[in-house]
């Protein structure tokens, strides 16, 4: 199997079962109020510099939300009803007490929260304080089972040691800890003796997927990118681990990060699960696709869904623009570039029906010339 295909992708619906399948869909999407799953990505300042950083935190300069917009807009994912939250980052950390606040609006709400840190600032106090305000799962990263590995990715002397005394805390407070593990060139040797370091000290998940040459892997050597072979290798190994279940408990899971551009524009229609809002208030439904379709200043989530986010990808610009991704390697090529160009942005409620049609007319002849 070749990198460049797109790994653990589910077949598009068939189409014996077309008609069934759109009439449930149809219905899902008469009752749903808004995605199953949000991301709200709360700040893009970072305490690291990581070679990978898809969304180049820390470098790009953000106008970003206020604490009290924050709360705004965590109150309307609320009456939404969704299942789950992902705080995200940037490091969320970095607004320590409003992430808190978040997390209890949320959990009182009966919704299910996660945050994804990089684990550098979770002492006990701080795990301790995560866990007295409801949240359920936290994500940390470790990219190799050696400081020189994961330090030499996150550019950050004692990161690792960091990351590993952040899911002690965690887990010492009774918080379920989730690892990803970003594969590069270097330590994808170190990832059987990590399983087993973290098997030890209770991780239950452990995700991997394909580095994503976007963010600031644009301005990188492409030197830390694995081999085929080394993926192959990896790959290999995760499937050796679920077949003869070397860690009982332990959940190893090879992840795809194009499964959603590749199937999602062609299910019958696509009901939108998932939605992200980003740091300075952008309303998107794909982490890697420079496109979102209104700005949370002006109007709520609510006044977005009737207006037609809930059928964002039925539209041609997002068809058009999934459709360059097909592999990991496409990430790379797509236009525009996810946090590196200028996005396009579609105000779903201020634009014109002519103005959205003249923007998706303009992408299209764009990507045809190109």
């Amino acid at each position: 199997m070749s990198i460049c295909q797109s790994q653990d992708v589910l077949p598009a619906i068939p189409v014996t079962d077309a008609s069934i399948c759109r009439h449930d869909i149809q219905e899902q999407l008469r009752v749903m109020k808004g995605p199953i799953q949000w991301s709200i990505y709360i700040t893009n300042r970072c305490n690291m510099h990581c070679d990978h950083c898809f969304n180049r935190s820390g470098i790009l300069q953000r106008n970003e939300l206020s604490d009290q917009e924050v709360r705004r807009i965590i109150c309307q994912i609320v009456e939404q009803k969704p299942f789950g939250v992902c705080i995200c980052g940037g490091e969320p950390l970095l607004r320590e007490q409003l992430v808190y606040e978040c997390i209890n609006i949320l959990k009182t709400a009966g919704v299910l929260v996660n945050i994804v840190s990089n684990g550098y600032l979770i002492n006990f106090k701080r795990a301790y304080s995560l866990a007295n305000s409801g949240v359920e799962i936290v994500q940390i990263s470790v990219d190799g089972a050696t400081d020189s590995s994961h330090d030499r990715l996150r550019n950050m002397k004692g990161a690792h040691q960091k990351a590993l005394d952040a899911i002690k805390n965690l887990i010492k407070v009774g918080i379920k800890v989730a690892v990803a593990f970003t594969p590069t060139r270097y330590n994808i040797t170190e990832f059987k003796k990590l399983c087993g370091l973290l098997y030890n000290y209770g991780v239950q998940h452990i995700r991997v997927q394909p580095i994503m040459p976007i963010g600031n892997l644009l301005d990188k050597n492409s030197e830390i990118l694995p081999t085929e072979a080394q993926y192959r290798f990896l790959v290999s190994m995760i499937q050796e681990f679920q077949v003869n279940n070397k860690y009982p408990g332990l959940q190893i899971i090879w992840g795809d990060p194009v499964d959603h551009l590749v199937r999602f524009p062609t299910e019958y229609p696509s009901p939108l699960y998932f939605g992200e809002i980003t740091a300075e208030g952008f309303l998107g439904i794909s982490s890697y696709l420079g496109l979102f379709f209104g700005t949370l200043h002006r109007h709520t989530i609510d006044e977005y869904w009737e207006a037609g986010f809930k059928n964002a990808w039925e539209m041609d610009i997002t068809k058009n623009m999934a459709s360059q991704v097909r592999c990991i390697n496409d990430l790379g090529k797509t236009q525009p570039h996810v946090y590196y160009d200028k996005p396009i942005i579609i105000d779903l409620i201020d634009d014109t029906p002519e103005k959205i049609k003249e923007i998706t007319k303009k992408f299209i002849e764009s990507q045809s010339a190109s």
